[in-house]
């Protein structure tokens, strides 16, 4: 038996497609974000986010969401930040 919610009928799902040339503008930005951000500016603020994903890790509160910031001032993207939380922490998607 089925429980709460769960259902044995089939439904048609209408699957989300991004539009290409949204995502052809979304890649371009990237890029040039990447390009002409300050480099060094934000290399430092990686290590800072890798250093304080350790300490959180370690049981250290109060350090990793002012790390994040910072990266996301320094122009790191929200992929390269969720990048170094699932190194450190072992994240994956839930499927």
């Amino acid at each position: 038996m089925a429980g709460p919610g769960v259902s044995d009928v089939m439904q048609e799902v209408e699957v989300f497609q991004v539009n290409p040339e949204s995502e052809r503008t979304a890649i371009q930005r990237v890029t040039a974000l990447r390009a002409n951000r300050d480099h060094a500016k934000w290399e430092a603020a990686m290590a800072e986010v890798h250093q304080a994903t350790e300490r959180f890790k370690a049981g250290e509160v109060g350090g990793l969401i002012p790390a994040m910031v910072e990266a996301s001032d320094a122009d790191a993207t929200t992929g390269e930040v969720m990048a170094v939380l699932k190194q450190h922490l072992g994240w994956a998607p839930p499927h």
